[in-house]
């Protein structure tokens, strides 16, 4: 990841993300808040990185990454709900990115006083759909080179953080129940010559549901698509003149994907390879972000994904 301190590239920025979920998803239920957290400070390059929960009329801290110079975080502090950014994020009042506090009028009360310059924000919701509370990143400096990437980024943390703070509690995921046919909103299937640019073009098709999915959603669906075609186009032993299946089916809870090809299938290792091997990250992502998954190896090879889209 980027040195603290430099401003990285779009495509430094974009290396930056990947790098930081497969570090998430080394993580056990258990430890993968912190390491949610301490990727969300250093991919962002903010001070201090914190998860909170919401009662009645305050914002508890949960746990904290980092250490701001101006503002003291620590696990169990909480503040009265009517003075956070936090509480303006979730009613819209102000955007979930603010670059430079001293530029957004709605805030300007509470900046001078908390130290505050910069700001990235998303709700922490649960499966069951409500807001629990929320994932924040602070500095004391204006950020100007955070974008829409990056709060695309820590909504992906928030989903990962929100589903291990229930494993956490309840010690088991709650039963996925699969996408119907029958329930689909939307489907997308396609075949893809088995070539290096594969991936590049089931990425560029998946654009074609941006009306459907929420953006963090799609998000999440493009990445884990491009790392199952990549896996396809390298390892399944075959080439241009053979193809590659995408099948997607939005449900109205659910998205399902599924990239199949006609190799002779693969034990799936849902450990993540070191950080210097080539290949071998899709099978770990998806155990790591997706609800369900599996493998189907009947005449050629089938990977499937679900995400939860509420």
């Amino acid at each position: 990841m980027a040195m603290s301190g430099q401003v990285p590239s779009g495509l430094e920025r974009h290396l930056d993300h990947l790098q930081g979920l497969e570090f998430v998803a080394r993580e056990d239920a258990r430890t993968r808040i912190m390491r949610a957290l301490s990727v969300a400070r250093e991919v962002l390059g903010m001070e201090t990185a914190y998860l909170t929960r919401f009662t009645a009329t305050h914002q508890e801290v949960l746990e904290v990454s980092g250490e701001s110079s101006l503002v003291k975080f620590e696990r169990g502090c909480s503040m009265p709900l009517e003075r956070t950014y936090c509480r303006r994020m979730l009613e819209g009042e102000i955007p979930n990115l603010i670059r430079d506090t001293s530029k957004q009028p709605e805030v300007l009360d509470l900046s001078g006083a908390l130290g505050i310059n910069a700001y990235a924000a998303v709700p922490l919701e649960l499966s069951d759909g409500r807001i629990y509370g929320t994932l924040c990143c602070l500095d004391h400096r204006p950020r100007p080179e955070l974008d829409d990437r990056d709060a695309l980024f820590l909504r992906v943390l928030a989903r990962v953080a929100g589903d291990a703070l229930e494993v956490a509690e309840v010690l088991e995921y709650p039963t996925a129940k699969p996408v119907e046919r029958d329930d689909a909103r939307a489907r997308l299937s396609l075949w893809f010559a088995g070539a290096p640019r594969a991936a590049q073009a089931a990425r560029l098709a998946l654009q074609s549901l941006n009306d459907e999915l929420a953006a963090e959603i799609l998000w999440m669906t493009s990445l884990l698509v491009t790392e199952l075609v990549t896996n396809s186009v390298r390892h399944a032993g075959i080439d241009a003149t053979s193809a590659v299946g995408l099948d997607v089916v939005v449900g109205p809870t659910r998205v399902k994907a599924t990239v199949s090809d006609p190799g002779p299938g693969f034990e799936p290792n849902p450990e993540m390879p070191q950080p210097d091997a080539e290949g071998g990250r899709g099978v770990p992502l998806i155990d790591s972000l997706a609800q369900d998954w599996g493998v189907e190896s009947a005449q050629g090879t089938s990977v499937w994904f679900e995400l939860s889209t509420t």
